[in-house]
């Protein structure tokens, strides 16, 4: 598994399901794609972690940050997510997933994104850990 390419799906279809009118998808969309792409730096650089197994991203950010410390203010982000990583699945109030909700999850996306592509480059140690030393 790919989780950066798998992250990039999810991220493409938050976007299809935003201008489709569907903010709630969009919203559960989303937050796959911030865990996925999250994950792609904390399997490059820790690929034993039990956190790659799990849908803590406050965690997953938590250690990634130490060695790629974030240059981006993520902290809302980040908790929105993992807040609504489950609610969105199953709303109670589906009232609230409205179009400026969903759009503030795309903002979301493309920040943790940034932070992954900007931010979280790829050492020769972590690639060594990744594919093994040669």
């Amino acid at each position: 598994m790919n989780p950066y390419i798998n992250a990039e799906g999810f991220h493409a279809s938050a976007k299809h399901s935003f201008n489709g009118g569907f903010y709630q998808q969009t919203i559960v969309q989303a937050t796959m794609a911030i865990e996925l792409y999250l994950k792609s730096v904390l399997r490059r650089i820790e690929p034993t972690n039990d956190l790659n197994e799990s849908h803590d991203i406050i965690g997953i950010h938590r250690i990634i940050s130490k060695q790629h410390p974030s240059k981006k203010l993520l902290d809302r982000a980040l908790r929105e997510s993992r807040k609504y990583y489950n609610e969105s699945r199953y709303p109670e109030n589906p009232v609230i997933y409205t179009e400026e909700f969903a759009n503030r999850f795309l903002d979301h996306i493309n920040l943790v994104k940034s932070y992954v592509d900007d931010d979280c480059s790829a050492s020769i140690d972590d690639l060594a850990n990744q594919y093994g030393r040669k």
